[in-house]
């Protein structure tokens, strides 16, 4: 599937090998360090995303698929929002459940949950397009498919943000409609890197 998804246009021949951000990334030993490989990086880009455990987790072990078609789980637009500041509360419960083997099974399931990041303006969207689409470029290059995809979204809700705006106005979900269709059509795309052409 990483593969297939890192192919570059036309699209038509999966890459031999993941990015060289993406090797290193999962050759990492621990969950932890895995996150402060991409914490780094993301600080080296400018990208202000701070992402969640659980959300670094699914990277490192692979998982970008959803456990059902219509709940959000792991990897998703709606765990990609801008960073306003670091919470030293939030980083201390990721870092716990980094060490998860030395916390008391109950606690796990709560330290796990993602706090799911529903938009208000045009630039929330934008963020978290341009977010979801710098963790795309360094796992599956900057040419991939999904990158792309993201960040041709990313640039046309910028550069519409007035009529966006003027349908949020008319929709109170509007904003959220559109990331979940583009969230969904991320996983389209995925699944079908999983199948192999005979």
């Amino acid at each position: 599937m990483i593969l297939n998804a890192s192919a570059g246009p036309p699209f038509d021949e999966s890459a031999t090998q993941p990015t060289e951000f993406y090797s290193l990334f999962l050759s990492k030993k621990g969950q932890m360090k895995a996150k402060d490989m991409l914490t780094y990086r993301f600080l080296i880009d400018k990208i202000s995303f701070n992402p969640s455990a659980l959300f670094t987790n699914c990277l490192w072990s692979g998982d970008f698929f959803w456990i059902l078609p219509n709940s959000l789980s792991g990897i998703s637009i709606f765990y990609c929002p801008e960073s306003k500041s670091l919470n030293a509360h939030e980083l201390e419960k990721e870092r716990n459940l980094a060490l998860a083997d030395k916390i008391k099974q109950g606690d796990i399931e709560t330290l796990a949950k993602q706090k799911l990041f529903i938009p208000t303006t045009v630039m929330d969207m934008v963020w978290m397009m341009q977010n979801l689409q710098a963790t795309n470029a360094l796992c599956f290059g900057p040419t991939s498919h999904s990158a792309i995809f993201l960040e041709d979204w990313a640039q046309y809700m910028y550069q519409n943000k007035i009529m966006y705006t003027s349908l949020q106005t008319s929709d109170p979900s509007f904003f959220t409609k559109v990331l979940f269709t583009i969230d969904s059509a991320l996983q389209i795309n995925w699944r079908s890197c999983c199948q192999t052409s005979d």
